[in-house]
């Protein structure tokens, strides 16, 4: 009988990439290599760093004095 061993990995299928934990890093899945490496995964589903920095520059946008650089002045 031989075993198999399932990993499980973060994917975003709307950037298609996926979290390589080793790496600590997001990698595309569209890259042969990275594709190998991950067949017969289970994947989840995950927001990814593009997906992150998207969601930021929408609060920057939404709320900009929470994300300001420079802090009001209060001298009076």
């Amino acid at each position: 009988m031989q075993v198999t061993e399932t990993f499980t990995a973060h994917v975003c299928t709307m950037h298609n990439r996926v979290f390589v934990t080793s790496l600590n890093s997001w990698l595309s899945l569209n890259h042969p290599q990275v594709s190998m490496v991950f067949e017969g995964t289970i994947f989840l589903e995950a927001a990814c760093d593009y997906c992150l920095l998207t969601a930021r520059s929408l609060f920057e946008r939404q709320f900009p004095m929470l994300y300001s650089s420079v802090l009001p002045n209060t001298d009076v």
